[in-house]
């Protein structure tokens, strides 16, 4: 045993470069973008911050296994690994230009190595454009080739790039590795300590450690500290070939799992192991390895009850939830005509609810100002509102998330996405994109008589169908030209009144980025099919919940009003981490625009289609809400006349420069 460890080389302490140089076959490797081309972040020179010459990301381009591959390494050394302009925009270059390698015929593969906090908050709203650059990519790419992300640690894989592992075809985790959307500093700093002592580091990795996330099927491989093996699994996956089905697409036993459980007291982490296993369907993983119990915790955690049953009971939840879809014969997430759904267990007058919900939050407001207060859709959970109604001369599907004061899960009662409405919201959208490609929802004049979800396939109606729906052949991609089925996809708009993801020990455990990822996913392969997808933000549009439901879409369209915020982290959490005062946040935004908080200064990063007043904001009068469908039927005709169906659009403006200096010089240096 002593020899062996000693024969070891740690992929853990190799340094960016190091480390995917080590993955590639020899002699193939060649670094892009290096560090001599002097492509630095403009904006943190500005708030008195080094400018690391890649900003902490290496791009090479070479083989693996003989194989066209390009691996993407993040130094989690620079500024924790976060993700600026220049750095996430090498990596979302790198994968655009895999997927125009595919698509002649070039089959090129792309490795992350995910070693990140997230977004880098001093380039805030640039750092959350290039993160859903990376995801569209990403989602286009393993149409093709393997996505492979692999966290080895020490820092972990947080933020929107958690949501990137959970998108990746296949995830490698070492012991050391750490994987969730927020960090357990910034969910004590929102939640309090006794939600989870980030000091408390056993109970940390229990929860969100390597082992827990390869035993609950969040990660398909374990690898030692080892380069041998890290490579060895690597070239496992590979292999492999692509996935039947992505983890991004399985929204079935997750629905099912979280209608099973009671959120309080919060299950302990081997329960949880055994939730989303369950979930996921998935057999006990090969390390053997367990979670910590409660009596072998750090004294220094808070008390938590035990229950012993909470794993069967999500298991018979899930059983019974299993079903046939009448229309597509496939297994789908509802037994008896509705899914697996549980409301607050207090009965209460749907009108009385939608009355309170509209007075507290502007999405609410505007969802059933633009749907005639329409009835939402049966089976999904209060905080997820689901109304098909007319848009112009054809139907849409409207959707948001909206507070429920009520709702058993207490870390989205204000509106937050958290679990149940990340897996519902993307079982909303792929039923829709399902119902256009079988007629259904034609057929039925906009009725919902299947819900189906993405259960047992992407979409569930076919090899031809699920390429449409994934976005392949001939219309897919940017610049690709259009389908004449395209005017026959009906719209998706997504009304954003968003504060925050959830900041919870439970939705850590439980995999919130996994449900933020099926979100990304399924909005991006609806944008993908052809489906105009837009995003109206008329509140706050904060960090992951925006980048789950609103950084998809075809367009985005805002409110001109002061209470439209749109930024990484609300302004008080992100003056913390930054060691900042929030005068000091305010100061900075004027020089640094990607810092503020405007809809003025978003718009002027490149992001948004169109913005319009309102006279009432929080009420949208009569004139607002004929204003607000007139931009979005001129958003729908844009879209259907644009032959790009990826984000480029958002390119071009001059406070996101490098950017597009980053792609020019990227495509130089691909083909040399």
């Amino acid at each position: 045993m002593t020899s062996s460890l000693l024969q070891r080389e740690s992929f853990i302490e190799l340094d960016a470069r190091a480390r995917a140089l080590a993955l590639l076959d020899a002699h193939s490797a060649r670094e892009l973008l290096d560090p001599f081309d002097r492509i630095k972040s403009p904006w943190l020179p500005r708030q008195g911050i080094v400018a690391q010459a890649d900003d902490g990301v290496v791009v090479f381009k070479g083989r693996i296994d003989g194989r066209p591959a390009v691996v993407l390494a993040i130094d989690g050394a620079y500024q924790g690994g976060s993700m600026g302009e220049v750095g996430g925009a090498k990596i979302a270059a790198a994968l655009e230009l895999a997927v125009e390698d595919n698509r002649r015929g070039v089959p090129t593969c792309a490795v992350l190595l995910l070693e990140t906090g997230g977004v880098r908050l001093q380039e805030a709203n640039l750092g959350l454009a290039a993160i859903a650059d990376i995801h569209a990519a990403m989602i286009e790419l393993r149409r093709h080739q393997p996505v492979v992300g692999i966290i080895a640690g020490p820092v972990g894989c947080y933020g929107g790039m958690g949501i990137a592992a959970g998108l990746c075809s296949y995830l490698i985790v070492t012991r050391e590795a750490r994987l969730g959307l927020n960090g357990p500093a910034v969910i004590e700093q929102e939640a309090g300590i006794d939600e989870l002592d980030s000091h408390d580091k056993p109970f940390i990795w229990s929860l969100t450690g390597g082992e827990q996330r390869h035993a609950q099927g969040l990660a398909d491989e374990f690898a030692a500290d080892d380069v041998v093996q890290v490579r060895e699994r690597l070239l496992g996956c590979l292999r492999r070939g692509l996935p039947s089905i992505h983890r991004s697409q399985q929204c079935s036993g997750f629905v099912h799992m979280l209608a099973g459980i009671e959120p309080v007291p919060v299950p302990e982490p081997a329960e949880m192991r055994s939730m989303v296993r369950a979930a996921r369907g998935a057999a006990p993983a090969r390390s053997g390895a367990a979670a910590p119990s409660a009596s072998q915790r750090s004294p220094s955690s808070p008390g938590r009850e035990t229950r012993g049953s909470a794993a069967d009971a999500v298991g018979q939840a899930i059983a019974r939830g299993r079903a046939r879809d009448p229309v597509s014969g496939h297994e789908t997430e509802h037994g008896e005509g509705e899914p697996a759904v549980r409301t607050t267990g207090q009965p209460f007058e749907q009108a009385s609810r939608q009355a309170m919900e509209q007075a507290a939050s502007r999405g609410a407001a505007w969802l059933g100002g633009l749907t005639d207060n329409a009835p939402a859709l049966a089976g999904f959970p209060a905080t997820v509102r689901i109304v098909d109604a007319p848009l112009g001369n054809e139907q849409a599907r409207y959707i948001a998330v909206v507070p429920d004061e009520a709702n058993r899960f207490p870390r989205v009662r204000n509106g937050e996405m958290g679990l149940e409405e990340g897996w519902h919201l993307a079982r909303a959208i792929r039923q829709w994109c399902e119902r256009d490609l079988t007629g259904a929802g034609r057929a039925s004049g906009g009725a919902t008589p299947v819900d189906t979800g993405g259960g047992a396939t992407a979409v569930g109606v076919g090899k031809d169908a699920m390429a449409m729906s994934a976005g392949e052949g001939p219309t897919a991609g940017g610049g690709a030209g259009k389908s004449a089925t395209d005017a026959a996809l009906r719209p998706i708009v997504a009304v954003l009144d968003v504060p925050s993801q959830a900041y919870g020990r439970l939705e850590e455990g439980l995999g919130l980025h996994q449900a933020l990822a099926a979100v990304v996913d399924a909005a991006a392969q609806a944008r993908l099919a052809g489906h105009p997808f837009i995003g109206l933000i008329v509140g706050k549009a904060i960090s992951g919940g925006f980048l789950a439901l609103g950084c998809q879409a075809n367009r985005l369209i805002a409110l001109r009003d002061p209470g439209v915020q749109v930024h990484a982290m609300g302004k008080a959490s992100a003056a913390r981490i930054t060691q900042r005062t929030v005068e000091q946040l305010e100061t900075l935004a004027a020089a640094v625009p990607p810092m503020a908080y405007d809809i003025d200064s978003y718009a002027g990063l490149g992001m948004l289609w169109q913005t319009m007043q309102a006279r009432n904001a929080d009420q949208p009068t009569v004139e607002d809400l004929a204003a607000a469908r007139v931009l979005l039927c001129e958003a729908v005709a844009d879209i259907r006349a644009d032959a790009r169906r990826d984000l480029s659009s958002r390119l071009g403006a001059e406070n996101r420069s490098a950017s597009s200096r980053v792609r020019e010089r990227m495509r130089e240096l691909w083909g040399e």
